[in-house]
């Protein structure tokens, strides 16, 4: 639900208007209202996301379509079927490029533990190094494996997670996944999640912009960094 949950209301409020829907398919669907609901919203909308498609989202701006539903670009194929966290495991994963800035974000794609499929590996082969990277499932430990970071090797990662939360997120050993002593980096998350250390609470919505050769982050209250891609 936290994935097409509500969608069906911003198609019904007419306060933006929708040309196409880009989701995983019609593969093992989820018995669930509020994706039917998003299916008779998005009627004659969706279509599949295809591995390995680019699109131009214009001024120079790319999308590259990574994985979904376990397919990957270039054609390989992990079977989902009957797995534990196989609608995570399905997520889309996209690539984001403008010049020499690329940012990774993969939704909920699950790195194998818990009985769960390791997708993060072999997307983050396809991936490879980026500058920023949108922390996969909220910082669960389930994912941001040590697989995933080796080919991503990200400068910055953003969390977004809500405060409080049940799940205890983001996970301290995610924390140290991301930024350990021998290669700290920037962790911002934009509530205080579960009250942890070692990322800083960015107080609301962080704030991307680049140039295509520098990027900016700006937390909610008006501070940020600048580095280079």
């Amino acid at each position: 639900t936290d994935h097409v949950g509500g969608l069906d209301e911003i198609a019904k409020s007419g306060s933006v208007t929708i040309g196409e829907v880009i989701d995983r398919g019609d593969v093992d669907l989820p018995n669930l209202q509020p994706f039917r609901d998003y299916q008779s919203a998005m009627q004659g909308l969706r279509r599949d996301a295809v591995p390995g498609e680019i699109l131009d989202l214009g001024g120079g701006v790319e999308l590259k379509c990574l994985s979904s539903n376990g397919r990957l670009a270039g054609g390989a194929v992990i079977d989902l079927g009957g797995t534990a966290q196989q609608e995570n495991s399905a997520s889309i994963s996209w690539l984001i490029r403008y010049g020499d800035f690329e940012m990774f974000v993969g939704g909920d794609l699950t790195g194998g533990s818990a009985s769960s499929v390791n997708v993060e590996r072999p997307v983050g082969v396809v991936c490879g190094d980026v500058d920023v990277y949108r922390v996969n499932m909220h910082g669960s430990a389930l994912s941001s494996t040590q697989s995933l970071l080796r080919n991503l090797r990200p400068e910055f990662a953003i969390v977004s997670i809500g405060s409080p939360n049940g799940s205890n997120f983001p996970r301290a050993d995610v924390i140290q996944r991301l930024s350990p002593p021998h290669r700290t980096i920037p962790v911002w998350s934009t509530t205080s999640g579960n009250g942890g250390y070692g990322f800083v609470d960015a107080g609301g919505t962080i704030t991307l912009h680049t140039d295509g050769e520098t990027y900016r982050a700006t937390d909610a209250h008006g501070h940020s960094f600048t580095a280079w891609c």
